[in-house]
């Protein structure tokens, strides 16, 4: 089960709920190795995306939020594995020195320490690297837990198949929002 507080979760709900959206948990039988994403999120009665929330966190001394990124990729997939409606994933951060532009970088790998200098994961490069998500994330939003009433950053994927759909819906123009398919992509 993905590491998550509700706080995390509520923080994402209100955003969706001043949205027009109308967000449930998902209804699963948690396994020691299977989950499904936090919500179904409908506009009326209408399914319009999935979403999942993860915590941009450190695990000793090491920014992990690559990997709760991934892993709601394929806890995306589990429920929406022909991608025929779009999957939008919250990173809710709690580091006040990162923001958007830090999560690049820690899906590939390095991390920006606090004089803006690179320092590589060489527990990411041992391993052969992260996985990356590739397409099946369409927007992402990232909060930021210590001032929750700022607006979340949108980070949509430029090659998203539903990047129209999911663009009306949250209110954007495509241009407005920076592409995040350069380090989502495989």
């Amino acid at each position: 089960m993905p590491i998550l507080d509700t706080t995390d979760q509520n923080l994402v709900l209100e955003y969706f709920a001043r949205k027009g959206f109308n967000a449930t948990q998902m209804v699963e039988a948690h396994t020691e190795t299977t989950s499904l994403p936090d919500f179904v999120v409908r506009k009326g009665t209408s399914l319009v995306f999935y979403c999942d929330v993860v915590s941009s966190v450190r695990e000793g001394g090491v920014d992990c939020t690559a990997e709760r990124v991934t892993e709601a990729a394929a806890r995306l997939h589990r429920v929406n594995p022909l991608h025929s409606m779009p999957n939008v994933v919250c990173v809710v951060n709690w580091d006040r020195y990162s923001n958007i532009q830090h999560l690049r970088p820690a899906i590939e790998g390095a991390h920006i320490i606090g004089n803006g200098c690179g320092l590589w994961s060489f527990r990411r490069y041992l391993m052969g690297g992260t996985k990356r998500p590739g397409g099946e994330i369409d927007m992402l939003l990232w909060f930021n837990g210590i001032d929750p009433m700022s607006q979340p950053q949108i980070c949509l994927n430029a090659e998203s198949k539903h990047i129209e759909r999911i663009s009306v819906l949250i209110g954007i123009d495509p241009s407005d929002a920076p592409d995040c398919r350069p380090f989502l992509d495989m």
